[in-house]
């Protein structure tokens, strides 16, 4: 009887090991996901620039068209509805509405190289642009596991820079 016990709560240790790790893996592997998704949509945002700035020498993003470029790669690439909320085949599924924020560094507000300091939870980032950047963060919210409770929001950042 001792060892059906002993066998019994080892299955069970190993189940829920089980369990947790295909969970921590999949996340994983989203949030690598995520990394190229932030990439991407920063990198679609900043091929977008004002005609008649460029005209003029200046290279000034036009902020809605990068906007919409950006929004439609999150959406398309994260499996999104066009409200922004995960559709049925998205892993964020039960998140709420993932969110994005944008910021674009051009020659109308900013000279180069520029010295930018991002500021996350756990610290600082310095990062350095030389020519026109786009920035963007996107938070998907809570992480998905079965059982693990957490309530850290997940957000990655992309940036991407215009080189000539």
């Amino acid at each position: 009887m001792k060892w059906f016990i002993l066998g019994t709560a080892f299955t069970l240790v190993a189940t829920l090991t089980l369990i947790f790790q295909n969970d921590y893996n999949m996340h994983q592997e989203q949030m690598d996901y995520l990394k190229f998704v932030a990439q991407e949509a920063s990198a679609a945002a900043s091929q977008y620039f004002s005609e008649e700035k460029y005209g003029d020498g200046y290279l000034v993003y036009d902020q809605a068209e990068g906007e919409k470029a950006a929004r439609s790669v999150i959406i398309s690439l994260l499996k999104l509805n066009p409200d922004m909320t995960p559709s049925s085949n998205s892993y964020w599924k039960g998140v709420g509405n993932v969110t994005y924020d944008l910021e674009y560094f051009d020659e109308s507000n900013y000279s180069f190289p520029f010295t930018y300091v991002y500021t996350h939870p756990k610290g600082q980032t310095t990062l350095v642009m030389n020519g026109p950047s786009v920035l963007i963060r996107i938070n998907v919210g809570k992480a998905k596991y079965d059982w693990f409770q957490n309530d850290t929001d997940y957000y990655r950042i992309g940036v991407h820079s215009f080189d000539e």
